[in-house]
């Protein structure tokens, strides 16, 4: 049995540092250096909690080429599980041109369709928290029907076009932006505090929704109490632009940091009170080793 099973669909991130005013120009081919590595939230969480839990306590639970396979194995720290939904196709996988990933990191995502269904998997993998990037809502309760007794998290933003956002509310923690909150809210103003609460307001009791400021303002984790909802809050710390040497993929570092301290303890084992405290400390931690590290 693994502590944390992860899942999602892999993409080929094609990541491309050029001024953004040259996309306007219109002359046409531009000389760039491209470089190709696997993203998606599975794999960016599985590296993003290296050393927190042993590999082998981890599953990544995934769609992916069978050409591409190897290449995640190497990507993951050795003895990591992984779950691969594969074909014999050799069409390429999902990719995600990111421009300028350590400034305005903008991306261009293939909008095909291919997220994890229940029907893809052999069996449900045992995990004491389930966490979810993009995948459909029939994954979601076919995972709460295998393991009644564990942890969901949602850290997949806003679902997919024409997907229930009611899916959403099914899981236990959830953690998204403001402008992802805002779009399952259709509120256009709410600060992070008004749409945490307004997130636990939707969910079962002892469930936690988690709004992050984006740097522009503190982030709120809002638990539904038997007793009302509750908000915690932690302010990001002070990162200067010169200091941000990547962004891309900050958002799953923080989310896979914050589900798993909040609900596993360091031996991978569920903790009797979710730490909330504990996890936004060690989630903004988390992200902002992450923005200012260069990637490997």
């Amino acid at each position: 049995m693994s502590r944390l099973a992860l899942y999602g669909r892999t993409y080929l991130d094609a990541e491309v540092e050029l001024p953004l005013e040259l996309l306007a120009t219109g002359k046409g081919k531009l000389d760039v250096e491209v470089r190709a590595v696997l993203g998606g939230f599975p794999c960016n969480a599985a590296r993003a909690l290296a050393g927190r839990l042993r590999p082998e306590d981890v599953t990544v639970v995934t769609r992916i080429s069978h050409l591409d396979l190897p290449r995640l194995r190497a990507g993951l720290a050795p003895g990591t599980q992984i779950e691969a939904i594969t074909t014999e196709s050799i069409d390429w996988p999902p990719i995600t041109v990111i421009i300028n990933p350590a400034r305005e990191c903008r991306l261009l995502r293939s909008g095909r369709p291919g997220d994890l269904q229940a029907s893809d998997l052999r069996a449900i993998p045992q995990a004491n928290l389930h966490a979810f990037g993009r995948v459909d809502r029939d994954l979601i309760d076919a995972v709460r029907r295998a393991a009644p007794d564990a942890l969901l998290a949602w850290c997949a933003g806003v679902p997919a076009e024409g997907a229930d956002p009611a899916v959403v509310d099914r899981c236990d923690l959830v953690c998204v932006n403001t402008a992802e909150a805002r779009a399952l809210l259709d509120n256009a103003t709410g600060t992070t505090r008004d749409l945490a609460i307004l997130l636990a307001d939707r969910a079962k009791p002892r469930s936690v929704r988690v709004v992050t400021g984006r740097g522009d303002a503190v982030t709120v984790a809002a638990l539904h109490g038997d007793d009302g909802v509750r908000c915690f809050e932690c302010a990001p710390p002070p990162i200067s632009r010169e200091q941000i040497l990547r962004l891309k993929g900050v958002g799953d570092v923080f989310a896979a940091t914050f589900v798993v301290e909040a609900a596993l303890d360091n031996g991978g084992e569920r903790r009797a009170e979710l730490a909330i405290e504990r996890a936004l400390t060690a989630a903004q931690a988390a992200a902002a080793t992450f923005m200012t590290a260069a990637a490997s």
